[in-house]
């Protein structure tokens, strides 16, 4: 059953890119790949793709490292927390040297200036997330340091590949260490055909640090009424 269920999944997979445009309504805007279903990895230069996600921190920081698809085999950072939803999900750093991470897509239904939309994010954080740093591994000693403190959420609307024209929504910070939805409007003043979800220093910390957010289970994008 399992060699006749794998092909299967790939037609299936291969037949939802190509009609997903005529399947969405106009006032519902489907993502690929919500869940961020994909091999666990660790995000590293020159490593795979996440799957229908773009890594938008690479043309600002190339130096630094990509996304990671948790839960990584062997508690990879002392992460050990279950997806909300699927196999995996998406984790998201900030840093103290000023560099984040973000990933982005194209979405086949624009999103309209003027209207009102909702996006449903199941995020969370770890008790624990140790990373070496480009700095610990520059001077030798690839100390781990813990990238534990709480980030918000913010998302960019674009006309192209990782651009960020607009900030249409922002989380407060993510503290929770359960997994817990965060409803985000997002209210475009233009037309955008690309977003992108990107870790960013919370308000009440105006020190650059290091922290980070894991995300699972995005909703479709939906219109709502502009209150």
């Amino acid at each position: 059953m399992k060699n006749i269920l794998t092909p299967l999944r790939f037609v299936l997979s291969f037949v939802w890119i190509i009609c997903a445009p005529s399947l969405q309504g106009q006032d519902t805007i489907l993502l690929m790949n919500p869940s961020f279903e994909d091999i666990p990895h660790r995000g590293s230069a020159g490593g795979p793709p996440i799957k229908m996600w773009d890594d938008c921190g690479f043309n600002t920081f190339p130096n630094e490292s990509p996304p990671d698809i948790h839960p990584v085999p062997n508690g990879a950072w002392g992460v050990g927390l279950q997806p909300q939803e699927g196999a995996t999900y998406l984790g998201l750093v900030t840093r103290a040297n000023g560099t984040y991470e973000s990933v982005g897509q194209r979405i086949f239904t624009p999103l309209k200036a003027g209207t009102c939309y909702s996006l449903t994010a199941m995020m969370t954080q770890s008790p624990m997330y140790k990373s070496a740093t480009v700095e610990t591994i520059k001077n030798g000693t690839r100390n781990l340091e813990n990238f534990i403190q709480p980030v918000k959420v913010i998302v960019w609307g674009g006309i192209y590949t990782c651009e960020k024209l607009e900030i249409l929504a922002e989380s407060s910070a993510v503290t929770n260490h359960e997994w817990q939805p965060f409803e985000l409007t997002l209210k475009p003043h233009n037309n955008y055909t690309y977003i992108t979800i990107e870790a960013f220093y919370s308000k009440s910390q105006e020190k650059k640090f290091n922290g980070h957010v894991l995300i699972d289970n995005l909703s479709p994008i939906i219109a709502i009424d502009c209150k």
